[in-house]
């Protein structure tokens, strides 16, 4: 007879505490810390830190090789990355680390924050609507107030 207790304790036994680290520059938040589950994939990583806003749709996710050198995780493959294979061990700490994204586009932002959707008036505001109200297939991603040099 098995009740199961392996899935429930597995789940609880791969939550460790993990120092975010931002790597670049551009961003000024302090290192953060969090307690994260080592065996879910990357997407579900971006959702809990998403969350608690210490990551969003301009961060990247970043593995550490050689002594100084980071590579960018593509938003489409962290699907298919645990958090394990990037958080690394420094003396007592894991740390995650995230810098700004090398290459920013309309369709990230849109599977992020569902753009396509749409809103719905209701007595109580505006509220996001549960199905797509059309489909994006080409945009182009311009900043605001960012003025071009000749």
């Amino acid at each position: 007879m098995s009740f199961g207790f392996r899935g429930i304790f597995n789940k609880t036994a791969n939550n460790v505490g993990i120092t975010v680290e931002y790597i670049d520059q551009k961003t000024l938040q302090p290192p953060q810390f969090i307690q994260l589950n080592l065996s879910e994939n990357l997407s579900k990583i971006r959702l809990r830190l998403d969350d608690r806003g210490i990551i969003n749709s301009t961060l990247s996710f970043v593995r550490k090789f050689g002594n100084s050198r980071f590579a960018e995780i593509a938003f489409e493959e962290e699907e298919n990355i645990s958090l394990n294979e990037i958080v690394r061990k420094s003396e007592d700490a894991r740390i995650l680390s995230l810098m700004t994204c090398s290459k920013f586009n309309w369709k990230i932002l849109n599977q992020l924050r569902k753009l396509d959707y749409g809103c719905i008036m209701t007595p109580d505001g505006i509220k996001k609507a549960d199905k797509r109200a059309f489909e994006m297939k080409d945009c182009i991603l311009e900043e605001i107030g960012h003025v071009r040099k000749k």
